[in-house]
């Protein structure tokens, strides 16, 4: 299949941004020292999400903590160490009040949120040697919270059953395809119908059927390794990734095609994707200290998010690189940065 990529040269500037508030844990801050051997404070951020009832802003920081933050204050709620290494990503199981935090340290934490206590550690298998491969890169949870499953960088899919309190084991193994897929699991996600896992490894994304765990279809074939994948909110035969190389591509997963690619930044590494509750706009980071909003349709885009300067005279934008953002349920735009803060930011139209 010949790529069809993109690029959209002509912006169409019809959104507005105003800053709702900043989330900080200022007592993170720690003083390092730089190449120049001056003192500077620094605390970096890798992840946030938000609690399915939308009461607290979840923050994953470089350090391993996790702080809560009121949604609506911005107050610091709770905070304290999850992880030894990053935290890289938090998945949260609603019915049982469940959050689920996994970083480069190999294991996952599961929390109680209503009195933010530790239930329960999963531990990956030690497969290798090297640090860096057992990073998990994602975490799951199946309907009834039966299931867990999680991506680790040593390229095997896991899997935890409830019944034996979730102790893990290979569900897939890249030695499972051939070619043997020997690549880093960057994102999962379940498909709507819950009858695949899919992942993104190396260049292309995995289906993984989760009554055989058979790999059933691969598809991508991309230049660049893919970092994230999700699907489009009111087409499942339509899924969405983000290439290492800051390219955007749609993908029909019944025809195994490439529908469009765009350039979405002009810089190389990895960044989250997410789309508004409406299908209508797509949010996407690593472009400096920018995040920028897609028309998720025409792929036009619609607004820049940068650093404006309030009445006050203050800097309202990041002043670091953006690699992780989200919609709320009122469709204001979450972001996260290497700068430690979380900003809330309102989005109108022109």
């Amino acid at each position: 299949m010949e790529e069809r990529t993109e690029h959209t040269q002509l912006p169409v500037y019809n959104l507005d941004y105003s800053l709702i508030r900043t989330y900080e844990d200022s007592f993170l801050k720690e003083e390092i020292k730089d190449k120049d051997g001056k003192n500077r404070t620094e605390i970096k951020m890798d992840y946030v999400e938000i609690t399915p009832n939308e009461k607290y802003v979840v923050c994953g920081y470089a350090s391993g903590h996790i702080t809560l933050f009121d949604y609506e204050t911005g107050d610091v709620v709770k905070s304290f160490k999850a992880h030894d290494g990053k935290v890289i990503h938090i998945e949260f199981y609603e019915p049982e009040n469940l959050m689920f935090t996994c970083g480069a340290d190999g294991k996952i934490q599961i929390f109680d949120i209503k009195n933010f206590l530790s239930v329960n550690e999963i531990i990956q298998p030690i497969t290798d040697s090297y640090s860096h491969l057992r990073e998990i890169r994602f975490v799951l949870i199946s309907d009834n919270a039966e299931h867990i499953y999680f991506g680790s960088n040593n390229g095997c899919l896991y899997k935890c059953d409830k019944k034996s309190n979730y102790k893990p084991y290979i569900f897939v193994s890249p030695y499972d395809m051939y070619p043997e897929q020997l690549y880093y699991l960057t994102s999962g996600v379940f498909s709507p119908d819950k009858k695949y896992l899919v992942f993104a490894s190396g260049y292309s994304l995995k289906f993984v059927n989760l009554e055989t765990g058979k790999v059933e279809k691969i598809i991508g074939k991309t230049k660049h390794y893919i970092n994230d994948v999700i699907f489009y909110p009111f087409d499942d035969k339509i899924v969405t990734t983000w290439s290492e190389d800051g390219t955007i591509t749609y993908w029909n997963i019944e025809t195994e095609e490439e529908l469009i690619s765009f350039s979405a930044s002009k810089y190389s590494g990895y960044s989250h994707l997410s789309f508004d509750k409406t299908g209508q706009y797509l949010a996407s980071g690593n472009d400096g200290n920018f995040v920028n909003v897609w028309d998720a349709v025409t792929k036009h885009l619609l607004v820049k998010i940068e650093g404006k300067i309030s009445m006050d005279n203050k800097q309202q934008g990041h002043k670091g690189i953006i690699k992780k953002m989200l919609f709320t349920k009122d469709n204001n735009l979450l972001t996260a940065s290497k700068d430690g803060t979380v900003k809330l930011w309102k989005l109108t139209k022109k």
